[in-house]
């Protein structure tokens, strides 16, 4: 109606206004001027979140409204895209998913070369950008923030994220990381680092999964293995900067047809089944059917079985199979056990001199552990455990199994490298994990 009225009134500025106003946003296009002028919408969004955090923070726990929040220990994510791809499934892009980049205090970011440490001159181009990583987090579809963290070693670096990472009740209850590879050839103090940051995270009330395929490195390299000796430098933390050449992702596609092997060995709150429940909901893993492994007696298998299959229909998670075995409560055979053993004899704690002068009895193992009833029982425990893991599970998708609690007052660092290394060693991709004794699963809808 104003157009109309301007050109009643005269036709010819009005044609001239037009082709001003014209003008100018033609101008304007063409510039394409990158300018924010900022929107009603993102104030309004940052108020409400604000709220919401606010809020959130006054409700109470309950065990139906609890969701897996995960800090996955990735370093650079596109270096360590099995890690974050699995951690991503866990989450289904609903909950929290904090990927940590732990970087070493002595390494810069300006690449300076006058503060450049010349023992370090690879990895100064191994600290990834914020836009990179967003971009390669955007373009696999994962939901997560990045968060990199500048510290001297691997536990203080993971103690600071455990303590600082999320507002209110948006924090994480979980942590995501490699299994230590090169444990065997690492630096003690490293081996006690990675020990520690296990035993740190079960006291800040989160669980645990470590995951662990055949021939594949997420936690150590070999670039780095004698830097530690010679820097005093925490080689975890290296590592997970030099972190070489892009792996393949062995979790991006659709899994093939395949099973999940859940082995539910301890009561953590019901976190072990949870979490492959959750993973066989995501799209990648419709096509891998859960069976879950129990230890039991011959007397009641039938009637144990029979009650676990009723228990994990009420928790509404959709098993295969369920089986009782006996012979986990058995003895291993003669070859695992000297196997084992020959591990142990590897880092027994008087044969190393370097042990006794600046580590201690907790690092390496005393020759008196190897005589210990209760620890050769728990031992020998254990070393069956895997050997039946690679028996039934050897052509699984993926296994998951429970891992002891570290009890380092009374094994030793070393100790607990050997339990865990004889529990997945020779399988197909392994989540050794444990929740923190916190009930995730209910009866109730």
């Amino acid at each position: 109606s104003c157009s109309s009225i301007m050109f009643l009134i005269d036709y010819k500025t009005a044609l001239l206004s037009y082709f001003v106003i014209g003008a100018l946003i033609a101008y304007l296009s063409f510039r394409d001027a990158d300018v924010n002028w900022g929107t009603s919408t993102s104030a309004f969004a940052y108020v409400s979140t604000l709220h919401s955090l606010l809020k959130l923070q006054g409700t109470p726990d309950h065990v139906k409204t609890f969701r897996p929040q995960v800090l996955c220990l990735s370093g650079d994510p596109k270096l360590r895209q099995s890690l974050v791809t699995l951690a991503s499934a866990t989450t289904k892009n609903s909950s929290l998913l904090v990927c940590a980049n732990i970087i070493d205090s002595c390494v810069t970011t300006d690449h300076d070369p006058s503060t450049m440490d010349i023992n370090l001159p690879f990895l100064q181009p191994k600290i990834p950008q914020f836009s990179d990583v967003r971009s390669w987090l955007k373009s696999n579809r994962v939901k997560a923030f990045y968060v990199p963290l500048f510290a001297s070693n691997f536990r203080s670096g993971v103690a600071s994220l455990l303590q600082t990472t999320g507002l209110g009740k948006i924090k994480p209850n979980v942590i995501f990381l490699g299994y230590k590879e090169n444990w065997r050839d690492a630096h003690p103090s490293d081996v006690e680092d990675y020990g520690t940051v296990i035993r740190d995270t079960f006291d800040f009330d989160c669980g645990v999964c470590i995951l662990r395929w055949r021939n594949r490195q997420i936690v150590g390299s070999g670039e780095e293995e004698n830097l530690n000796r010679k820097t005093g430098r925490s080689e975890t933390v290296l590592s997970m900067m030099a972190g070489g050449e892009t792996e393949d992702n062995i979790f991006q596609g659709k899994q093939p047809k395949g099973t999940i092997d859940v082995w539910w060995l301890y009561d953590d709150g019901g976190f072990t089944i949870l979490l492959p429940h959750l993973l066989s909901l995501n799209w990648r893993w419709q096509n891998c059917k859960i069976r879950v492994f129990l230890s039991g007696s011959r007397s009641s298998e039938k009637e144990d079985t029979k009650s676990m299959l009723e228990l994990l229909k009420k928790f509404r998670v959709d098993v295969k199979f369920v089986q009782m075995l006996p012979e986990l409560k058995g003895r291993p055979s003669r070859d695992e056990w000297r196997q084992f053993r020959e591990m142990q004899n590897e880092y027994l704690e008087e044969d190393s001199q370097e042990s006794m002068e600046n580590f201690g009895s907790s690092v390496f193992i005393p020759r008196s552990l190897l005589y210990n009833s209760k620890i050769i029982k728990e031992s020998k425990r254990q070393v069956r455990v895997g050997e039946t893991v690679r028996k039934y599970s050897n052509e699984a998708s993926l296994v998951v199994i429970n891992i002891p609690l570290p009890k380092f007052k009374q094994h030793s660092y070393y100790q607990y490298m050997c339990l865990l290394e004889s529990l997945s060693r020779d399988l197909p991709p392994t989540l050794l994990m444990r929740g923190n004794q916190e009930s995730v699963l209910t009866f109730y809808s």
